[in-house]
Order: structure tokens, then C-alpha cells, then sequence
């Protein structure tokens, strides 16, 4: 189902959007306008709080999603500074399952209660539909 746009600019390599996006000529070159971006990155996140386990690269998404500083979300969630850094140096390793539950239990308060209860899927890609004026992730195939 990856037949859409691969929406890197999230620092997220699995995250597809099949519409909701247009291309436009910028002096630069090509640049993608994502319609309702803040319904998406909150859509986005909901899909991470539900993954079975948390990389890196997830925690690095969702500090920048939660408006987090380092030092802000490692007092949060009882870490360190250089430790909740580490994320964007490993985006691929495993955080613990205690540091992953606490960042879950933040970053829920956050989540649209639209896409409560958050269904509890297995790393892959996620592809994501804007309809309705709403983003939403499609079911896997």
C-alpha cells in the first residue's frame, strides 16, 4: 500500500500519505503542502503509541511532537538529558519497555480522544488517508 507520498519529513521512514498532499514548484525546486499537518503529526502519534515496541526514532518524534526540549522530557520521564539524545543518534534501538511505558503515559494526554482506543499494531510501514477533514490511518492489507 506504499504507493504514496513517503512522508520523511517527519524523520519517520515507514510513514506513507496516499492523499491529503499536493506538489508545488518552489524557486528551490518541489515541495509537498500537507493539508491539516497538525491532525496528521497527531495522527501520526497515535500509530506510535500503539506500536509493540518503541525505537529511537519514535521517542525522538514524539519529543518533538509533545513541544519537549531534551532536558524538558528527560525530567518528565525520570532520564537523562544525553540519554533521551541518544534517540536521534540510534533512531533504531529498542528503548526500554519502563522508559517507553513512561513516554506512552506523557504523550497519551496529548493524543485526540478521535483516535482513542489506540490499536496495538507491528512495526511496518503505516500508510495514512485525508477525508472528511481528518487524517486517518489505513488498515494494513
Amino acid at each position: 500500500m506504499n504507493q504514496g507520498l513517503q512522508f520523511i519529513d517527519c524523520g519517520l521512514d515507514y510513514i506513507y500519505l496516499q492523499d491529503g498532499y499536493s506538489i508545488v514548484d518552489t524557486g528551490y525546486g518541489p515541495a509537498s503542502v500537507i493539508k491539516a499537518p497538525e491532525d496528521l503529526h497527531n495522527a501520526i502519534a497515535a500509530h506510535i503509541l500503539g506500536l509493540n515496541d518503541l525505537r529511537g526514532k519514535e521517542g525522538r518524534y514524539l519529543r518533538s511532537w509533545l513541544g519537549q526540549s531534551e532536558h524538558s522530557l528527560a525530567l518528565a520521564i525520570d532520564l537523562t538529558a544525553s540519554r533521551v539524545a541518544t534517540w536521534s543518534r540510534l533512531p533504531d534501538e529498542k528503548i526500554a519497555a519502563k522508559t517507553a511505558a513512561k513516554l506512552r503515559s506523557l504523550a497519551l494526554k496529548k493524543v485526540p480522544d478521535r483516535f482513542k482506543p489506540l490499536p496495538i499494531s507491528a512495526r511496518g510501514e503505516a500508510s495514512f488517508s485525508y477525508g472528511d477533514g481528518l487524517w486517518h490511518r489505513l488498515e494494513s492489507s
